[in-house]
């Protein structure tokens, strides 16, 4: 558990900003800001919003070295409490759109990636996206119920949590800290009642204001518009193949998913949610709003809705 709370603040930790000009500022773990897309830069790089902020990250094998830490959500009992604090504060689930630009900035090719419509009605940005915050502590989240053992008898599409899931989320996380190589320098200490010494995992680090982040992602959150959420592949569209084992295991989670869903068959029910977001769309003019009830856990997940009327 120690462990993965360092992680936890670790995914914090690091950005160092400051507009020093276009050549010579960079972000952690970026080349260049010119990677980010210009509404990224424009209201949350270069306004200052996410300004590094000296801060201490406190060791959690001594509890009473920082008093509002033994209240964090981290160490109360797993539970809904936790699953709130997840679910609320990481922004999980939201996503913003981007522009042809942005995405062939981040070295990408637009015509592999989703891509809604022109007439939509959101101009030029036209490509979903989400920060990479969202999905590390989306894996957090995840690693976390798996340890506390989350049954996978599941009545829930969210607990449909499995082997490879969880392998994803451990690589997620190696591949973030070996990209960012964090210099932050532990100590060594004396505890009470412990014979030897143990390391003092508190660290001054230079961290980032997190709900700037999410604000940002909360302020152009595509979340409610239903053509987005229910979207399904054309024929136009490209399709990344995988390899046989994980086909394998893609096709037993969508088996465990449609059980959930009682026997429908997992894209026909997608698809019949978009198409009728569609013709409200179509007959109205206006943005078709998604079901208050359904479950939206970020565009690439695989379970995108659950709706317990159904």
């Amino acid at each position: 558990m120690p462990y993965i709370s360092v992680m936890f603040v670790g995914v914090f930790a690091g950005l160092q900003l400051g507009k020093m000009g276009m050549e010579k500022e960079r972000l952690w773990g970026a080349e260049n800001p010119d990677f980010l897309p210009a509404q990224v830069r424009d209201e949350l790089l270069f306004s200052g919003k996410v300004a590094p902020i000296p801060t201490y990250s406190w060791t959690p094998f001594v509890r009473d070295e920082d008093r509002n830490l033994s209240q964090h959500p981290w160490y109360q009992p797993h539970g809904d409490q936790q699953e709130e604090f997840f679910m609320t504060k990481i922004g999980q689930g939201q996503g913003f759109l981007i522009t042809k630009e942005d995405v062939e900035k981040l070295g990408k090719d637009p015509s592999k990636l989703v891509r809604i419509p022109d007439d939509w009605g959101y101009g030029d940005k036209v490509y979903p996206a989400s920060f990479d915050i969202s999905h590390q502590l989306h894996c957090i989240h995840s690693l976390q119920r798996a340890i506390h053992q989350k049954p996978h008898n599941a009545t829930h599409l969210l607990d449909v949590i499995d082997t490879q899931h969880t392998d994803h989320c451990l690589w997620s996380m190696y591949d973030y800290m070996r990209c960012h190589g964090s210099l932050d320098v532990m100590n060594l200490k004396w505890v009470e009642g412990v014979p030897k010494p143990v390391q003092d995992l508190t660290l001054q680090r230079q961290c980032i204001d997190v709900q700037a982040i999410l604000d940002f992602q909360e302020n152009h959150d595509f979340g409610h518009d239903a053509r987005i959420r229910y979207m399904v592949a054309t024929e136009d569209d490209y399709i990344h193949p995988v390899s046989p084992m994980r086909k394998k295991v893609r096709d037993a989670n969508l088996a465990r998913q449609r059980k959930l869903l009682k026997g429908k068959d997992w894209l026909t029910e997608r698809k019949k949610r978009f198409d009728r977001a569609m013709e409200e769309w179509r007959e109205t003019g206006s943005i078709p709003q998604t079901d208050a009830n359904v479950i939206w856990t970020g565009p690439g997940s695989l379970h995108y809705w659950h709706d317990d009327e159904e």
